[in-house]
């Protein structure tokens, strides 16, 4: 099989093509995930639900370091700064 490209295009990083399904699974909130975040240097995630609570996440351990939680309403969106 053969194709072409631009000279322009650039592979810039890679990716494992088959990853552990373990390696995605965010575990905790009690309802859907509605959204998520990462922080600017990538050592959290923040994951926030319709439960009413936001998760914050050590990405490098892959434990839930908090839960924030008393929100009135579903969370639905998160940006860490």
């Amino acid at each position: 099989m053969s194709y072409f490209a631009a000279v322009w295009v650039r592979i810039l990083a890679t990716c494992a093509e088959k990853w552990h399904t373990g390696l995605r699974v965010l575990t905790g909130q009690q309802d859907i995930i509605t959204g998520v975040a990462f922080s600017a240097d990538r050592k959290m995630l923040a994951s926030v639900s319709i439960d009413k609570t936001i998760l914050l996440w050590d990405t490098t351990t892959g434990i839930c370091t908090a839960v924030l939680k008393g929100y009135s309403n579903g969370v639905r969106m998160v940006t860490l700064s």
